[in-house]
């Protein structure tokens, strides 16, 4: 098995930069790589390949829309692997842990045999910060993690979690965000700081952004990925409702910079409140697996 169809949805670039990590890892490994972006309006074009790995952010419980509509289009493989890689800002706890319910289930009505699933973390760009230490680690620890998945995926060994059954409630309710998140799409606005840029509809993967007259309208097919957001140079687009979802300055291309010049941390002396047991937890074992 050597052809690895890596398909990804990104907002913010965390996952974009764990995907690209993936690819790189499995390069090196000798393997033969394809690595897509799920894009409104792209092609679906079916790619031979010997295995479909698929990379995307947790939004509210579950996989993005835009993620569970390109599964919804693939055509049926005949027990093809795969393997669904859940990107997090809190570990691998509920209900983050419901985030794979859904496209693990459609896959498999694809006739896809999902046989590995894991989740990696990366800084939170959503509501609250990660803080600075642990969003330092996280990048740094990255590629540890990324190789650790490959040599998973490369051994065929199955690796697979029985939701809970909270999780699956979870899964059902995440499933309302589709629909909602088109509706508070609709409501962004942006104000007189806003100089036409573009950048917000080159970042959007969903084309919900077009450019009228150098500025930004907005439709009714955005996923609350808030890749728009972060993008915007001048801050200046914002939300009708749920305003506080906007971590201001944030930028993950700042958090690499510091990543890459400081010294790795002991992330068993970085002090953690209780939302961030599960990121700890993830570095932690990361340390002791080195």
């Amino acid at each position: 098995m050597d052809k690895y169809r890596i398909v990804y949805f990104s907002g913010t670039g965390c996952t974009a930069l764990a995907a690209k990590c993936l690819e790189e890892t499995l390069r090196e490994r000798g393997c033969e790589t394809g690595l897509e972006r799920i894009v409104a309006g792209a092609g679906r074009e079916e790619r031979p390949a010997d295995m479909l790995i698929l990379l995307f952010p947790i939004l509210v419980f579950t996989a993005p829309g835009p993620v569970i509509e390109w599964l919804e289009a693939l055509e049926k493989a005949d027990g093809m692997p795969a393997a669904v890689i859940s990107i997090s800002g809190g570990g691998e706890i509920s209900p983050n842990t419901a985030s794979r319910v859904s496209s693990i289930k459609t896959l498999k009505k694809k006739g896809y045999d999902v046989f590995y699933e894991d989740t990696l973390v990366m800084p939170s760009n959503i509501a609250v910060a990660t803080p600075e230490p642990f969003s330092i680690l996280l990048l740094q620890v990255l590629p540890d993690k990324v190789r650790a998945i490959a040599d998973g995926l490369l051994s065929g060994g199955r690796k697979r979690k029985a939701p809970l059954v909270i999780d699956r409630f979870f899964a059902w309710i995440g499933k309302a965000e589709w629909s909602s998140a088109k509706k508070w799409g609709r409501s962004i606005r942006a104000s007189d700081e806003c100089d036409g840029c573009g950048l917000c509809a080159e970042q959007c993967s969903t084309g919900n952004i077009t450019m009228t007259d150098s500025k930004p309208s907005f439709s009714d097919k955005c996923c609350t990925c808030l890749g728009c957001f972060y993008a915007c140079p001048k801050g200046a687009l914002t939300p009708k409702t749920a305003k506080s979802m906007i971590l201001k300055g944030f930028s993950l291309k700042a958090i690499e910079e510091k990543a890459l010049v400081a010294e790795r941390a002991d992330a068993a002396k970085i002090p953690a409140g209780l939302i961030w047991l599960g990121v700890k937890r993830y570095l932690v074992e990361k340390e002791l697996n080195d």
